[in-house]
Parts: structure tokens; sequence; C-alpha cells
């Protein structure tokens, strides 16, 4: 009789484990979701069309931030992006609405020394060759370095400064990289810098 009383003990608390685990599972996932909240800056939807309708040409959404201003294409949705906190100081990102998955994050961050050298993403990259391929863009009138990660299909990050501060515009996903190319290249240059 003792031994079937433990059984219930058992199970009972083994179900209680169980519900515990679900809930801190749950509770991971809602905070990992809370933690990317829009940062700030506005959007401009007017160019969008309406629900329902497939534009035949990618629509130009022009965001405001406080640092900067950029251009994205309508194929985009804004996703929740994690609030910054220094030396970030803001950040945008999008995913694409259907397959396939493309996603687009904009972040902006404080570099007082104005070198590159000096910013952990930038000096990772730089520092891993084999696995991020340099390569430098012709932007607007000045050079833009470009990072390539050769180990998945499509993900390349563009470094961008002005006055203390850094813009780092990553797209990655995957499909066609000739068109993916051509949204990072607008993306930087909308690029407009705020005082």
């Amino acid at each position: 009789m003792r031994d079937v009383s433990r059984r219930k003990v058992w199970y009972k608390n083994k179900k209680i484990i169980g519900a515990g685990l679900l809930l801190i599972l749950l509770a991971a996932i809602l905070g990992l979701h809370s933690l990317n909240g829009v940062a700030g800056g506005s959007i401009d939807n007017s160019a969008n069309f309406q629900a329902g309708q497939t534009p035949k040409t990618p629509q130009l959404i022009k965001v405001s931030g406080q640092n900067i201003s950029f251009t994205y294409n309508d194929s985009f949705r804004v996703s929740p992006s994690q609030k910054p906190a220094s030396p970030q100081l803001e950040n945008f990102n999008y995913v694409t609405k259907q397959s396939p998955f493309w996603q687009l994050a904009v972040g902006v961050r404080s570099l007082p020394s104005n070198n590159l050298a000096d910013d952990g993403s930038y000096q990772a990259r730089a520092n891993t060759p084999k696995q991020y391929k340099l390569s430098q863009w012709p932007i607007n009138g000045r050079t833009v370095p470009v990072f390539s990660d050769e180990t998945n299909p499509y993900s390349k990050a563009a470094f961008v400064q002005s006055s203390g501060r850094l813009a780092t515009i990553a797209l990655s996903g995957g499909g066609d990289s000739a068109q993916m190319d051509a949204l990072l290249q607008t993306v930087v240059k909308s690029l407009e810098w705020k005082n």
C-alpha cells in the first residue's frame, strides 16, 4: 500500500515539475520576444498598398530614427527590436513577409574613436578572414566595408561611420544573392545621418 502512495506522490511531483518546466520555457520565449521591443523612430507607410494587394514593384518605405534615416522595401515587415543599451543607440529589425525568409537589421552605436578597429563586431569579422570575406563597395562617393559570411547562403554586413557613430546594416537569408545585394545597397545608399 505504501508503495502505491509513493508512486502517486512521485507521479504528482512529476506532473508539477513538468508543468513548471513548461512555464519556465514559455516565460523564456516571451521574455526573449519582449526584449526585442521597438527602439524608437517612425515609419512612413504612405507608399504601402492595401492589405491583400501584391505590388508589381516593391515600394520603398522611409524610416526616420533619432540618429539615421533610411529606406527599405515593403517586402519586409517590422520585427521587434531589442531595446538599445550603451554603446548601442538605435536598432531596427525587419523580416520578409513571405518565403524566402530574409532578415534586415540596422543598428547604430557610439564609436567615439571613429576607428572601425575599435568596434567589436567589425573586429570579430576582420579577425576571421576564413569565415568573413571583406569587400569594399563604392557608395555615395565613399568606400563602405562589407563583410560576407562565407558559411551562410547569404549574410552580409555593411559598416558606415559618421561623427563618432557607426551604423551596421546586415542582411541575411536565402534566395537570390543579386536581389539581396541590390536590397542591401538600397538601404546603405539611402542612409542619412542626423545631427
